[in-house]
């Protein structure tokens, strides 16, 4: 088991070293007025950027893009990015952790923002861990200034939560000019989705947005078949010092169904993943100079929860790698381990264990189109644990295939 998990730790780090994301076309404008088009690395930022690679042409150097020489960037099919230099509001959304006070609890950033809307009036965003903040700036001033929305407790009284609602009356002051706009901003809440909206009908139709071209999330449902090979150890201190043992691996079928959510920021390299699966182990042997007889018969439906990686290697074929923990599991009602004596008509029978035990998965893959191929190894768990006399390890390995529905 350990040279497995060196394996998988070396071609992580291996394969991701080289499984760079691509340089893709876009363009920068410098801070004294200059555009030039180069190719950029796209990573597609969950967070906004402070930095980011680019490339001039076909030269092979990379260069380092900041607010302190880029005030514009882009590429090609995406948001583009404009520099911001200013107060960001910081406050806490934890309704457990609300401030006190009712305005704005600035920090000075120097950040890019996204552009979200182009025309009369822009819209931009801020996304940084648990917070987001929109900003807008016009065509007559292109300074770039917050809309404010916050929640707080009323005079400091935590069972009463106030929200200042500023942005508002920022916006009303913006689209004074168009009555059907005014008569929104009432119901406009502080979203991505409803701000855009009223940014849009204000601009009109022919809007410069490339918001729906960004990465978006997406739901893959794959059958997992595969075969299992468990192996069982155990001992026993009502059976004396040396008295550990380990029954034959045996190898079964498997079967699961996979549910994957690829993330949607880092090109959706990212994705969680819940798969329920079920396997079976049955072995016996002989232990200890053929006194015993051991038996197991274990059956197990496990719901492991976990995160997965993809390394694109082209349009087609990616390796992924996948960590999960398995914090339930349900074992059939007749899952038994028995110890019998040879030569004598006595056995005891060993529920086992149908408690929820952490324990993991630590697998490695390659997917091609809808199919993959998977090694996946999991940690050890205890099946004797209910006993106090008794102590065992069960792991397996499995060989899993995949192929993706939808």
């Amino acid at each position: 088991m350990k040279t497995f998990y060196y394996i998988f730790l070396f071609t992580f780090l291996s394969i991701n070293i080289n499984s760079q994301i691509t340089f893709e076309k876009g363009y920068i404008i410098t801070n004294d007025g200059n555009k030039e088009e180069v190719l950029i690395k796209n990573q597609d930022w969950l967070n906004n950027p402070v930095e980011f690679i680019y490339k001039i042409g076909s030269e092979p150097s990379e260069k380092k893009g900041t607010i302190q020489n880029v005030k514009e960037f882009g590429v090609n099919g995406y948001n583009r990015l404009v520099s911001y230099k200013g107060d960001i509001d910081y406050s806490s959304n934890n309704i457990a952790a609300l401030s006190i006070k009712k305005s704005p609890e600035n920090v000075y950033k120097e950040i890019f923002l996204y552009e979200i809307i182009a025309g009369k009036v822009n819209l931009y965003s801020y996304t940084d861990k648990n917070i987001t903040k929109f900003f807008y700036s016009t065509e007559g001033n292109r300074e770039i200034n917050p809309l404010i929305y916050k929640q707080y407790y009323f005079e400091g009284d935590v069972s009463k939560i106030a929200t200042n609602e500023e942005y508002k009356n920022t916006l009303k002051s913006l689209f004074s000019d168009n009555p059907d706009v005014l008569n929104k901003i009432d119901r406009t809440r502080y979203t991505n989705e409803d701000l855009k909206k009223i940014f849009s009908l204000y601009n009109g139709v022919g809007i410069n947005t490339n918001d729906k071209n960004r990465v978006k999330g997406q739901i893959n449902l794959a059958l997992r078949p595969g075969i299992a090979f468990s192996s069982f150890k155990f001992n026993s201190s009502s059976l004396g010092s040396n008295s550990t043992a380990k029954l034959p691996s045996k190898a079964s079928f498997r079967f699961g169904v996979e549910l994957e959510y690829l993330l949607p920021f880092n090109k959706n390299k990212w994705a969680v993943i819940f798969e329920p699966n079920y396997y079976s182990y049955k072995s016996e042997a002989k232990f200890f100079n053929d006194t015993y007889n051991g038996i197991i018969d274990y059956s197990v439906i496990e719901l492991p929860i976990g995160i997965r990686h993809y390394m694109f290697l082209n349009n087609d074929s990616k390796i992924f790698i996948n960590v999960q923990a398995v914090p339930f599991k349900i074992v059939g009602n007749k899952s038994l381990f028995t110890k019998e004596f040879v030569n004598i008509n006595s056995k005891s029978e060993f529920s086992l264990d149908k408690t929820n035990q952490f324990y993991g998965t630590f697998g490695v893959g390659y997917s091609y189109r809808n199919y993959m191929i998977e090694f996946r190894a999991s940690t050890s768990n205890n099946l004797l644990n209910s006993y106090e006399l008794w102590n065992s390890n069960f792991s397996n390995i499995a060989i899993v295939f995949g192929y993706q529905i939808f």
